[in-house]
Protein backbone atom coordinates (compact mmCIF):
# COMPACT_ATOMS: atom_id res chain seq x y z
CA UNK A 1 0.00 0.00 0.00
CA UNK A 2 1.29 3.35 -1.26
CA UNK A 3 -0.20 5.81 1.36
CA UNK A 4 2.08 5.08 4.57
CA UNK A 5 0.06 8.00 6.77
CA UNK A 6 -1.23 5.74 10.08
CA UNK A 7 -4.80 5.74 9.58
CA UNK A 8 -5.52 7.32 13.26
CA UNK A 9 -3.57 10.73 12.56
CA UNK A 10 -6.99 12.32 11.52
CA UNK A 11 -9.29 11.34 14.21
CA UNK A 12 -6.11 12.61 16.72
CA UNK A 13 -5.86 15.90 14.87
CA UNK A 14 -9.67 16.35 14.86
CA UNK A 15 -9.51 15.30 19.02
CA UNK A 16 -6.56 17.38 19.59
CA UNK A 17 -8.08 20.97 17.78
CA UNK A 18 -11.74 19.78 19.36
CA UNK A 19 -9.77 19.89 22.84
CA UNK A 20 -8.37 23.10 22.08
CA UNK A 21 -11.42 24.76 20.94
CA UNK A 22 -12.74 23.90 24.58
CA UNK A 23 -10.05 25.31 26.35
CA UNK A 24 -10.08 28.52 24.32
CA UNK A 25 -14.00 28.56 25.33
CA UNK A 26 -13.26 28.41 28.49
CA UNK A 27 -10.50 30.88 29.01
CA UNK A 28 -12.71 33.56 26.76
CA UNK A 29 -15.71 32.76 28.83
CA UNK A 30 -13.11 33.07 31.79
CA UNK A 31 -11.71 36.57 30.60
CA UNK A 32 -15.48 37.48 30.08
CA UNK A 33 -16.42 37.25 33.38
CA UNK A 34 -13.49 38.65 35.29
CA UNK A 35 -14.73 41.73 33.09
CA UNK A 36 -17.83 41.83 35.07
CA UNK A 37 -17.18 40.84 38.53
CA UNK A 38 -14.39 39.78 40.99
CA UNK A 39 -12.74 36.88 40.88
CA UNK A 40 -14.34 35.48 44.23
CA UNK A 41 -17.76 36.10 43.35
CA UNK A 42 -17.22 33.56 39.84
CA UNK A 43 -18.29 29.97 39.99
CA UNK A 44 -16.62 27.27 37.96
CA UNK A 45 -20.65 26.37 36.74
CA UNK A 46 -20.46 29.98 34.92
CA UNK A 47 -17.40 29.35 33.41
CA UNK A 48 -19.11 26.32 31.96
CA UNK A 49 -21.98 27.85 30.97
CA UNK A 50 -20.23 30.59 29.23
CA UNK A 51 -18.17 28.71 27.12
CA UNK A 52 -21.31 26.20 26.56
CA UNK A 53 -19.79 23.02 27.57
CA UNK A 54 -20.22 20.45 30.07
CA UNK A 55 -19.52 20.98 33.75
CA UNK A 56 -16.89 18.52 34.11
CA UNK A 57 -15.33 19.85 30.93
CA UNK A 58 -13.66 22.38 32.59
CA UNK A 59 -11.35 20.19 34.30
CA UNK A 60 -9.98 18.37 31.28
CA UNK A 61 -8.57 21.55 31.06
CA UNK A 62 -7.52 23.42 34.65
CA UNK A 63 -7.58 22.12 38.04
CA UNK A 64 -9.10 24.97 39.75
CA UNK A 65 -10.89 28.33 39.52
CA UNK A 66 -7.30 29.83 40.13
CA UNK A 67 -5.86 27.43 37.78
CA UNK A 68 -8.24 29.23 34.76
CA UNK A 69 -8.07 32.81 36.23
CA UNK A 70 -4.03 32.20 35.94
CA UNK A 71 -4.35 31.19 31.96
CA UNK A 72 -6.37 34.33 31.70
CA UNK A 73 -3.95 37.03 32.95
CA UNK A 74 -0.89 35.23 31.43
CA UNK A 75 -2.79 35.53 27.66
CA UNK A 76 -3.56 39.40 28.69
CA UNK A 77 -0.20 40.34 29.94
CA UNK A 78 1.51 38.21 26.61
CA UNK A 79 -0.39 40.16 24.36
CA UNK A 80 -0.03 44.27 26.15
CA UNK A 81 3.60 43.13 26.87
CA UNK A 82 4.17 42.73 23.10
CA UNK A 83 2.71 46.16 22.58
CA UNK A 84 4.14 48.11 25.19
CA UNK A 85 7.46 46.82 24.16
CA UNK A 86 6.95 47.56 20.27
CA UNK A 87 5.97 51.14 21.41
CA UNK A 88 8.71 51.75 23.70
CA UNK A 89 11.32 50.78 21.41
CA UNK A 90 10.35 52.46 18.46
CA UNK A 91 13.67 54.85 19.26
CA UNK A 92 16.64 54.54 19.15
CA UNK A 93 17.23 55.70 23.68
CA UNK A 94 16.91 52.54 25.91
CA UNK A 95 16.48 54.70 28.82
CA UNK A 96 13.12 56.16 26.74
CA UNK A 97 12.69 52.47 25.84
CA UNK A 98 12.66 51.37 30.14
CA UNK A 99 11.14 55.01 31.31
CA UNK A 100 7.93 54.02 28.75
CA UNK A 101 8.12 50.49 29.89
CA UNK A 102 7.75 51.09 33.13
CA UNK A 103 5.10 53.80 33.18
CA UNK A 104 2.91 52.08 30.54
CA UNK A 105 2.60 48.58 32.24
CA UNK A 106 1.42 50.25 35.58
CA UNK A 107 -0.92 52.20 33.27
CA UNK A 108 -2.64 49.06 33.42
CA UNK A 109 -4.24 50.25 36.95
CA UNK A 110 -6.28 52.35 34.93
CA UNK A 111 -6.94 51.05 31.67
CA UNK A 112 -8.05 47.54 32.64
CA UNK A 113 -8.23 48.07 36.69
CA UNK A 114 -9.86 44.31 37.12
CA UNK A 115 -7.10 42.51 35.35
CA UNK A 116 -4.63 44.71 37.42
CA UNK A 117 -5.79 43.75 40.59
CA UNK A 118 -6.60 39.91 39.53
CA UNK A 119 -2.74 40.14 38.57
CA UNK A 120 -0.99 41.28 41.40
CA UNK A 121 -3.06 39.08 44.13
CA UNK A 122 -2.21 35.76 42.28
CA UNK A 123 0.20 33.54 43.84
CA UNK A 124 2.34 33.43 40.79
CA UNK A 125 1.88 37.42 39.48
CA UNK A 126 6.12 37.64 39.66
CA UNK A 127 6.55 34.84 37.62
CA UNK A 128 3.97 35.28 35.32
CA UNK A 129 5.34 38.98 34.66
CA UNK A 130 8.71 38.21 34.43
CA UNK A 131 7.11 35.40 31.47
CA UNK A 132 5.86 38.31 29.37
CA UNK A 133 8.53 40.77 29.81
CA UNK A 134 11.82 39.24 30.98
CA UNK A 135 12.82 37.69 27.45
CA UNK A 136 12.33 41.23 25.28
CA UNK A 137 13.60 43.63 28.12
CA UNK A 138 16.43 41.72 28.72
CA UNK A 139 17.20 42.69 24.87
CA UNK A 140 16.36 46.52 25.86
CA UNK A 141 18.94 46.27 29.21
CA UNK A 142 21.89 44.39 27.37
CA UNK A 143 21.59 46.93 24.11
CA UNK A 144 21.68 50.16 26.60
CA UNK A 145 24.85 48.03 28.72
CA UNK A 146 26.64 47.78 25.34
CA UNK A 147 25.74 51.38 24.22
CA UNK A 148 27.43 53.07 27.69
CA UNK A 149 24.01 54.45 28.24
CA UNK A 150 23.25 51.95 31.30
CA UNK A 151 26.07 50.80 34.06
CA UNK A 152 27.43 47.57 33.58
CA UNK A 153 25.25 44.68 35.75
CA UNK A 154 23.74 42.02 36.25
CA UNK A 155 20.78 42.04 34.17
CA UNK A 156 18.87 39.26 35.36
CA UNK A 157 18.85 40.69 38.91
CA UNK A 158 17.63 43.71 37.92
CA UNK A 159 14.46 42.41 35.44
CA UNK A 160 13.69 40.58 39.10
CA UNK A 161 13.86 43.71 40.97
CA UNK A 162 11.86 45.95 38.49
CA UNK A 163 9.23 43.47 38.39
CA UNK A 164 8.66 42.88 42.04
CA UNK A 165 9.13 47.17 42.03
CA UNK A 166 6.35 47.00 39.42
CA UNK A 167 4.07 45.18 40.87
CA UNK A 168 4.22 46.65 44.22
CA UNK A 169 3.62 49.57 42.87
CA UNK A 170 0.27 48.48 41.12
CA UNK A 171 -0.71 47.16 44.11
CA UNK A 172 0.00 50.19 46.03
CA UNK A 173 -1.79 52.54 43.28
CA UNK A 174 -4.80 49.77 43.32
CA UNK A 175 -5.33 50.21 46.85
CA UNK A 176 -5.34 53.82 46.81
CA UNK A 177 -1.89 54.09 49.08
CA UNK A 178 -0.01 56.25 46.26
CA UNK A 179 -1.69 58.39 43.44
CA UNK A 180 -1.57 58.87 39.91
CA UNK A 181 2.09 60.17 38.83
CA UNK A 182 3.82 57.76 41.39
CA UNK A 183 4.91 56.06 38.28
CA UNK A 184 6.49 58.64 37.07
CA UNK A 185 9.06 58.94 40.41
CA UNK A 186 9.10 55.31 39.97
CA UNK A 187 10.57 55.40 36.61
CA UNK A 188 13.24 58.19 37.46
CA UNK A 189 14.16 56.00 39.95
CA UNK A 190 14.56 53.39 37.86
CA UNK A 191 16.50 55.05 35.60
CA UNK A 192 19.00 56.57 38.48
CA UNK A 193 19.68 53.09 39.25
CA UNK A 194 20.57 51.91 35.59
CA UNK A 195 23.25 54.98 35.70
CA UNK A 196 21.40 57.54 33.43
CA UNK A 197 21.75 61.18 34.99
CA UNK A 198 19.32 62.73 37.56
CA UNK A 199 18.78 65.45 35.32
CA UNK A 200 18.45 62.95 32.38
CA UNK A 201 16.37 60.50 33.95
CA UNK A 202 14.00 63.67 35.55
CA UNK A 203 13.49 64.48 31.87
CA UNK A 204 13.08 61.05 30.37
CA UNK A 205 11.01 59.83 32.96
CA UNK A 206 7.88 62.72 32.34
CA UNK A 207 8.16 61.90 28.27
CA UNK A 208 4.69 61.01 27.24
CA UNK A 209 3.69 57.74 26.21
CA UNK A 210 3.02 57.04 23.01
CA UNK A 211 -0.42 57.28 21.74
CA UNK A 212 -2.60 53.91 21.48
CA UNK A 213 -4.60 52.02 23.88
CA UNK A 214 -2.91 48.51 25.32
CA UNK A 215 -4.94 45.80 24.14
CA UNK A 216 -6.21 43.59 26.80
Amino acid sequence: MDDQTPVDDAPTSRQARRRERTRRALVTAMRELLAEKDASDIRIGEIAERADVGFGSFYNHFTSKEDAVEAVVAEVLAVVSASIIDRSTAGDDPAVAVSIAHRAFIGLVWSDPRTARVLVHLDRAHSLFEEALVPRARDVLDAGIRGGRFDDRDVDATLIATVGATLALMRALLDGRLERGAEVDSAERLLLSLGVPRDEAIAIAAVPLPDGPDPV
